[in-house]
C-alpha cells in the first residue's frame, strides 16, 4: 500500500515536469544574453572593418593612423580574429546550443586559439606601436593587462 501511495504522489509531479519546467532549467529568454553580446560586438566590429578598409584602400596617412600603415600585419590579423571571437563566443552562452555538446566543443576549440591570436596581436601592437599623444601610462598598462 505504501508503494502505491508513493507512486500516486509522484505521478502528478512527473506528469507536469515537462510542461512546467523551472526557470533555472528553461530560461524565459535563452537568446537574450547572446543577442546582447553580439549587439555589443557590432560597434567595435564596424570600427575594425573601417580600419581594415583604410589599410586596404590606401587611405590618407595621418599622425593618428601612421602606426597602422607602418606595420599593418598585427592589426590585419587582430581585427578578424577579434570579430570571430566576440561573435562565436557570444553563442557559447546560449543554453540550447550548449546542450548540443558537439557544437559547444567545436566552438570552444575554435575560440581558444582565436583568443590567443587576439591576445598576442594586441600585445604586439601595444608594445611595438608608438603611443598616441592622448594615451598615457594608464592606457598603456590597461592594454598590457
Amino acid at each position: 500500500m505504501r508503494t502505491t501511495t508513493r507512486m500516486i504522489a509522484q505521478a502528478p509531479a512527473a506528469a507536469g515536469a515537462g510542461a512546467g519546467q523551472t526557470a533555472r532549467n528553461n530560461p524565459p529568454r535563452p537568446w537574450l544574453v547572446p543577442g546582447l553580446l553580439v549587439l555589443f560586438s557590432v560597434v567595435p566590429a564596424l570600427g575594425g572593418i573601417a580600419r581594415l578598409n583604410d589599410l586596404a584602400s590606401g587611405a590618407e596617412v595621418t599622425a593618428d593612423t601612421a602606426r597602422f600603415f607602418d606595420a599593418p600585419w598585427p592589426i590585419a590579423i587582430h581585427i578578424p580574429a577579434a570579430m570571430l571571437y566576440s561573435i562565436l563566443g557570444a553563442f557559447q552562452f546560449t543554453p540550447v546550443l550548449r546542450r548540443r555538446h558537439a557544437w559547444h566543443r567545436v566552438a570552444g576549440r575554435l575560440l581558444l586559439p582565436t583568443a590567443v591570436i587576439v591576445a598576442i596581436t594586441g600585445l604586439w601592437m601595444t608594445v611595438t606601436y608608438p603611443w598616441p599623444d592622448h594615451d598615457g601610462l594608464g592606457v598603456y598598462l590597461e592594454r598590457l593587462v
